[in-house]
C-alpha cells in the first residue's frame, strides 16, 4: 500500500508583536479585546492555555510553528504573557468584528485573495490562506461571489480533542464487507449521482422533479433535494429527522439518517457529506454540482442502501448538511448541537468530491488534523488507508497530516470531535509547485456534470468509504439454529437463546418451531 504523508503550510502573514513582551514600559497595552497569534511552544501549552478560558478560534500549524488565534482581553494578554508565550497582535481592535480564514489556492485561475479585499481587511495571506476580518455593511450572501472558499470564525473552539482509542487502524478481511463492495458499481454511483445533478427527474413527494440546482439559497430545489434524501432514508427504515437552521435569515436544513446501535447505542460515528451545490455566480442555476457534492451524496446513498439491513455495535447516523458552499454552516450548527448536548461522537467520515480523476492517479487525499497532536482523527486516516490495501481497492491513499479546514469535517474539528475529509487529489504540496495537481477544472461551474466524472475512480472512492466505516461501525453477526428436545423424539421447541460476552448479555426467542436468530458482536 502506498502512503504519501503530507504537511500542509498555513502560514498567516502577520506583524505588530506586542511591547509588553520586550523591555517593561517599552509599550502601552491596548485598552480594547484584540485578535491575537499565541505561538505554541510544544502540546502541553494547549492544557496551559485552556486554564485561563480564553476565547481561542483556531488552531494552525506550520512546518516551523504552531499557534492559535485568539480574541484577548488585555488582562488576559498579560496573563497569557506570564506564560512566556509570544503574542502577535493581527487586529488591534477586535470589537464587533467579523473574522474569516479564506483559501487562497494558487492552483485554481482566479482563485486569488485580491478578489476578496472588498469585502475583507485583509490581516495577512501566505498564498494559501488567509484572515481577514469582514468590511461593514457586506450582505453575506455576495459572499458566494468570492472565487476563494471561506470558514467564519464563529465560535470558541475545544483546544484539545479527546482520544477514545476506539478508531481500529489495522481491520482485518471481512467477508461482510467484501460482499457489500462487489454491490457498489460503476451503475449505482452513475445512478444516485444523475440524479442529484439533473441528468434525469427522481422521484420526490410521489412526483418527478429535476434537480437543475442544490444552492443553499434556492428555494425550492434544495427543499426538494432534502426532501429526497429524507424519503429514501424513511424508506428503508431510518430513524430520519430535518435538522434546522437559520442563517443570513435563510431557513436551512440538514437531513440527519439514524440506526441506533445494539450494543453502545451512546457511542456515534456519523458518515456525511454535504449536499448544496454551486456555480459561479448567481443565481446558481443551472447548479449541476456532480463531484460537487453529489457525489459524496452518492456515497452516502450508497451507504444507506446497503447499512438498512445490518445491525451495529455503534448508532450510526448519515448526515446530508446545506450551507457548506456558505463557509460550513449546516455542519457548524449540527456539530454545535452534538456537542452542547454532549453527544459521545466517536468519529466522522466526511466525503467532499471523489469523483475526478483526470490523470489516473489514482490518488485520494484523507485530510486529518494538526500534526502536533496524535489524535482519532489520524486514527480514522488510517483506518480508510487500511481498508483500501485489505480490500485491494484501486486507489493510492495520501494522508494529509495538517488537512484543509474548507468542508464540514473541520466544524467538528472545532468541537473537539475525531474527523477526516476524503477527497481527490484536491492539495499535494509534494509533487507539484502549481498546486492542487489535479483539481477538477469543472469546479463550481455548470460543466460539472456526470459525464465529466471518472466512474471506475468514483467506484472505488465509494467502496472505500463504505467499507471504513462499517468497520468503524462494528457490524453484529447473526447466529441461528433450531432449538430441539433433549429427549429421544428430538421435537423442535419454543425457547429463549441466551449468549454471553464480554460486551453484555443478547437473548432471543425461539418460534413454536424453534428457530431463532441471535444478533451478537463479531468480538
Amino acid at each position: 500500500m502506498k502512503i504519501k504523508v503530507l504537511l500542509f503550510a498555513i502560514v498567516l502573514g502577520l506583524s505588530g508583536v506586542l511591547g509588553f513582551l520586550a523591555a517593561p514600559g517599552a509599550a502601552q497595552i491596548p485598552a480594547t479585546p484584540a485578535l491575537v497569534r499565541i505561538d505554541l511552544a510544544g502540546v502541553d501549552d494547549l492544557t496551559r492555555v485552556a486554564a485561563f478560558d480564553v476565547l481561542v478560534y483556531a488552531h494552525l500549524t506550520t512546518p516551523d510553528a504552531d499557534y492559535l488565534l485568539a480574541i484577548l482581553t488585555p488582562n488576559q494578554q498579560k496573563r497569557i504573557a506570564l506564560l512566556g508565550l509570544p503574542l502577535t497582535t493581527l487586529d488591534p481592535d477586535a470589537t464587533g468584528a467579523s473574522y474569516y480564514l479564506l483559501e487562497s489556492d494558487g492552483g485554481r485561475s482566479g482563485a486569488s485573495i485580491a478578489t476578496a479585499a472588498s469585502r475583507f481587511t485583509i490581516l495577512g495571506d501566505d498564498g494559501r490562506h488567509a484572515v481577514g476580518r469582514l468590511r461593514s455593511g457586506v450582505a453575506l450572501a455576495s459572499l458566494d461571489a468570492l472565487p476563494v472558499r471561506f470558514i467564519p470564525l464563529s465560535d470558541p473552539i475545544v483546544l484539545a480533542a479527546p482520544v477514545a482509542g476506539a478508531i481500529p487502524t489495522d481491520p482485518l478481511y471481512d467477508p461482510l464487507v467484501a460482499g457489500l463492495l462487489t454491490r457498489i458499481t460503476t451503475e449505482t454511483v452513475a445512478n444516485y449521482t444523475g440524479g442529484l445533478s439533473g441528468e434525469w427527474a427522481i422521484q420526490v413527494g410521489g412526483a418527478p422533479y429535476t434537480l437543475r440546482t442544490r444552492y443553499s439559497y434556492s428555494g425550492v430545489p434544495i427543499a426538494r433535494a432534502t426532501q429526497y434524501v429524507y424519503e429514501h432514508m424513511q424508506s428503508l427504515g431510518y430513524a430520519v429527522r430535518y435538522h434546522n437552521y437559520t442563517y443570513d435569515s435563510y431557513n436551512l436544513r440538514n437531513v440527519i439518517g439514524e440506526k441506533q446501535g445494539l450494543v453502545h447505542p451512546e457511542k456515534i460515528v456519523l458518515l456525511t457529506a454535504h449536499l448544496d451545490s454551486r456555480a459561479a455566480a448567481a443565481p446558481h442555476n443551472p447548479a449541476p454540482g456532480a463531484d460537487d457534492n453529489a457525489s459524496g451524496s452518492a456515497a452516502l446513498l450508497i451507504a444507506a442502501d446497503l447499512l438498512a439491513g445490518l445491525d451495529f455495535d455503534y448508532t450510526i447516523r448519515l448526515a446530508f448538511f446545506t450551507g457548506e458552499e456558505q463557509g460550513m454552516w449546516g455542519s457548524y450548527y449540527y456539530a454545535a448541537e452534538a456537542y452542547n448536548a454532549g453527544e459521545d461522537i466517536l468519529g466522522v467520515l466526511n466525503f467532499d468530491m471523489i469523483a475526478w480523476d483526470a490523470k489516473g492517479g489514482p490518488d485520494i487525499d484523507l485530510h486529518s488534523n494538526n500534526p502536533a497532536i496524535a489524535d482519532d482523527s489520524d486514527a480514522l486516516a488510517e483506518l480508510v488507508a487500511a481498508v483500501i490495501d485489505v480490500y485491494d481497492l484501486d486507489l493510492i491513499p495520501q494522508i494529509v497530516k495538517n488537512g484543509t479546514r474548507f468542508s464540514d469535517h473541520s466544524r467538528f474539528w472545532d468541537r473537539g470531535y475525531a474527523a477526516i475529509l476524503g477527497i481527490e487529489d484536491y492539495f499535494n504540496a509534494a509533487e507539484a509547485t502549481a498546486e492542487p495537481r489535479d483539481w477538477n477544472t469543472n469546479y463550481h461551474s455548470v460543466n460539472d456534470r456526470l459525464s465529466t466524472l471518472n466512474l471506475t475512480y468514483f467506484r472505488e472512492y465509494a467502496r472505500a468509504a463504505l467499507a471504513a466505516f462499517v468497520h468503524l461501525a462494528e457490524p453484529l453477526r447473526e447466529i441461528s439454529g433450531t432449538v430441539m428436545s433433549q429427549e429421544t423424539v428430538l421435537l423442535p421447541l419454543p425457547a429463549t437463546v441466551t449468549a454471553v460476552g464480554q460486551p453484555g448479555v443478547f437473548s432471543a426467542t425461539a418460534s413454536i418451531s424453534g428457530a431463532y436468530a441471535l444478533h451478537v458482536p463479531p468480538r
